[in-house]
């Protein structure tokens, strides 16, 4: 018999959301630990991922038998089928669960969430590395680091390099769909493109 934990936090229902778990083999060793970033989703679709995403987990490592526990007691009682799904937006992540069920037999139990405490931290953590990774890309980015390729497109230099088009106000850069429009790049080549233009009136041609 294996065991397994999950959990799945939503930071707005929808909003940011991050899955953890953990999978333990027979002997009490844990083998493997879960901690994903999934993007905007609401908390119950949050679970459900987490979920999927340990028994993902169990089936690579040719798990037979399972006892899963999670402190959402929607997902648990409607995987043992004693609540009716109703939300039909959870029903794809519920069939795929299900879909899993035909590589092992397992159970579930629902725990309290202070008994579930690892596999809510794992979650946590994979919301705080994305919300680390964004507000770096977020910041203020040096102007120095801009080349002017046209009169409204620029290259901003770093890590990597992302274009930057002033006249379509958008930016190559991950931070720029995450935050629907904003980030560091487009702020300073905006800032750049004003000091040009004072410049330019300062000391015309």
């Amino acid at each position: 018999m294996w065991y397994g934990y999950f959990d799945g936090c939503s930071k707005g229902n929808p909003g940011d959301s991050g899955v953890g778990g953990i999978l333990i083999d027979e002997n009490g060793e844990i083998v493997e630990k879960i901690s994903k970033y999934i993007g905007v989703h609401t908390n119950n679709e949050a679970e459900y991922m987490a979920l999927l995403e340990l028994l993902n987990s169990a089936y690579r490592h040719n798990v037979k038998e399972i006892l899963i526990h999670g402190d959402s007691q929607l997902v648990i009682e409607q995987m043992t089928g004693n609540w009716k799904l109703k939300q039909e937006s959870l029903r794809p992540y519920y069939n795929q669960c299900k879909d899993m069920l035909f590589y092992m037999h397992a159970s579930f139990k629902w725990i309290p969430r202070e008994k579930n405490q690892q596999a809510d931290k794992l979650s946590n953590e994979a919301l705080k590395q994305t919300s680390d990774f964004c507000n770096y890309h977020r910041g203020v980015f040096d102007i120095n680091n801009l080349e002017k390729i046209t009169n409204d497109i620029y290259i901003a230099h770093g890590t990597e390099d992302y274009a930057v088009d002033l006249l379509h106000n958008v930016c190559t850069c991950p931070a720029f769909k995450y935050y629907e429009g904003d980030c560091k790049h487009l702020v300073a080549a905006k800032k750049l493109k004003e000091t040009e233009k004072d410049i330019k009136e300062l000391f015309p041609a």
